[in-house]
């Protein structure tokens, strides 16, 4: 439960800001092709697993964790939920252009693939404070549930 309760919350006001931008945007363009329940549900989804990948990766990365011990690290955020749903609006809509800080016209599909490949960077830097595995996971979930609705499972 408090996994799913921190997709709810942010550690401050500018990361807030730019996940409900971003929510904003392309989660009223998802939300008018899916619906207002499977939104929720990719949401919710997109959250899960950024928290359990962020979560995975924290505890591979503790040589001698122990159950139960204080953790040094924590997820916290609603990014790895909101990425999921932008992943989803790029895989389907990847030509379109996204106006990148409200001036420069960019196509979806390489802004996507700039925010992945920057997420990736992010992993090796020990002294970033966002939760880069977060981000990754959200959009992977994003990924998976554009595959789904390929296949018509849903």
């Amino acid at each position: 439960a408090v996994n799913m309760l921190s997709i709810f919350s942010q550690f401050d006001f500018s990361h807030l800001a730019v996940n409900m931008l971003g929510l904003f945007f392309w989660g009223r363009e998802i939300g008018r092709m899916l619906g207002g329940t499977r939104l929720l549900g990719l949401y919710l989804a997109g959250g899960l697993v950024g928290n359990l990948v962020q979560l995975g990766l924290s505890y591979s990365k503790e040589s001698q964790y122990r159950w139960g011990q204080p953790r040094a690290t924590y997820g916290l955020g609603a990014s790895g939920a909101v990425n999921s749903i932008v992943t989803l609006s790029i895989l389907f809509n990847p030509k379109s252009t996204v106006l990148l800080y409200f001036v420069i016209p960019v196509p979806a599909a390489l802004l996507g693939l700039g925010f992945i490949l920057r997420d990736f960077a992010g992993l090796y830097d020990t002294s970033s404070q966002v939760s880069h595995a977060g981000h990754l996971g959200g959009a992977a979930a994003g990924l998976i549930y554009w595959l789904l609705l390929r296949r018509r499972v849903f």
